[in-house]
């Protein structure tokens, strides 16, 4: 399937025009289920509507599909504590922050790796 609804959800979505661009992400949903990126843009696009708990029910989904998605648990991150309170937490939004805060350092230490022009001070992160 040609992700052209994606693209077009991915263009309303940065005009913030966020409902036409739930639509289109709904619409590429129902052709690929097993992309996690559709699943994480659709929760961000929730987020923006401050529909919290859809947003936490895709950026979960997107999670499931690909474990090591931070940026789906850093927005997750975002999600709990603004709706925690009116909704009972499983696991706690503490599990989200600490596996972003994992994922991120072990990305400042690949791309240390990679790129020696990243400053010596990045490493305070790791």
């Amino acid at each position: 399937m040609d992700p052209l609804f994606y693209k077009l959800g991915y263009i309303y979505f940065f005009l913030q025009r966020y409902e036409e661009a739930l639509e289109k992400f709904k619409v590429s949903l129902k052709y690929d289920k097993n992309n996690p990126e559709y699943f994480f843009i659709t929760g961000c696009t929730y987020y923006h509507l401050h529909n919290y708990s859809e947003a936490i029910n895709y950026l979960e989904k997107a999670i499931k599909i690909n474990p090591k998605m931070a940026k789906a648990f850093f927005i997750l991150g975002f999600c709990y504590p603004t709706f925690g309170a009116s909704i009972k937490i499983k696991d706690g939004n503490e599990k989200y922050y600490l596996r972003c805060q994992e994922l991120g350092r072990k990305a400042i230490r690949i791309s240390m790796q990679i790129d020696k022009n990243i400053p010596i001070n990045a490493s305070k992160y790791i």
